[in-house]
């Protein structure tokens, strides 16, 4: 992501994503008794192809690379045999299609606005219109265990499925588009118009057999009128514990402070 990076979301129906050892989840608002809150496409198309702009020096994910140091029991959390029934999860029954062509939906573009937090830097912008609640891409990269060194270093670790699984995914050294998604402080005043959303897809396995796939989604904001235009920035709440785990102040009620602290704390970003 373009800015001092890693997300994590504060809001009742997402993660919270903290680069810190403990990992600090807020489990997902059931969704068993009304509609889900985010429109779940009758069919995910996974895209193969990096993106321009894509920094030559990173492996490019489609999908999560699991480690190999995964437990067999986080195994069958990525992949369950069954879907689980506690929070009712989001989950779209049909198998996934892979194509070898680029994310039509986004663009990796350089910061060209000196005011930008990200200045220089990239941020990921919409290529047309979107709608609320419209499934854009999935946050992929080394799927691992934690607690590891990496997770309280790398800005771009995202905690993963429920918090007694140990799971995270880091962006850092691999991954898709979803890692150039800035934090909306500093850039938009009405706040983010992302979100991440956990959901499961059915996806083929060991011969031919389908199986579940958990998989961590980034969705435009469900309930925003507008939804997200075209050449617009996706922008996402990184969340206090992002802020406070680097003494940045909580970054939701100091946007001036830590827009300007954001400028003084980018990371040197590859590409």
């Amino acid at each position: 992501m373009g800015q001092s990076t890693k997300p994590q979301k504060s809001t009742k129906n997402n993660r919270n994503i903290n680069s810190s050892k403990k990992h600090q989840q807020i489990p997902r608002k059931k969704n068993s008794k009304g509609p889900p809150t985010i429109h779940l496409p009758t069919r995910i198309t996974t895209y193969t192809t990096p993106p321009r702009n894509w920094p030559s020096s990173l492996p490019y994910l489609s999908t999560s690379h699991l480690d190999p140091s995964l437990t067999a029991s986080q195994h069958a959390l990525i992949h369950p045999t069954t879907l689980p029934t506690e929070p009712s999860p989001y989950a779209i029954p049909t198998v996934v299609t892979y194509t070898p062509s680029t994310n039509p939906l986004v663009i990796i573009t350089p910061i060209a606005d000196a005011s930008h937090p990200a200045y220089t830097q990239h941020g990921l912008f919409t290529t047309r219109a979107l709608a609320a609640g419209t499934h854009i891409l999935d946050y992929t990269g080394l799927l691992h265990s934690c607690p590891l060194p990496s997770c309280s270093t790398s800005d771009y670790d995202l905690a993963f499925l429920s918090r007694d699984a140990s799971l995270a995914i880091d962006g850092q050294s691999m991954g898709s588009e979803a890692r150039f998604i800035n934090d909306y402080h500093g850039v938009r005043e009405e706040g983010p118009n992302a979100v991440f959303e956990e959901y499961f897809v059915k996806v083929k396995g060991k011969g031919g057999k389908e199986i579940w796939e958990a998989r961590m989604g980034v969705w435009v904001k469900p309930g925003l009128e507008a939804g997200i235009g075209k050449g617009e920035e996706i922008l996402l709440s990184y969340g206090r514990g992002y802020w406070r785990a680097r003494g940045l102040g909580d970054g939701e009620s100091q946007d001036e402070t830590v827009s300007e602290i954001e400028a003084g704390a980018r990371n040197e970003h590859e590409g």
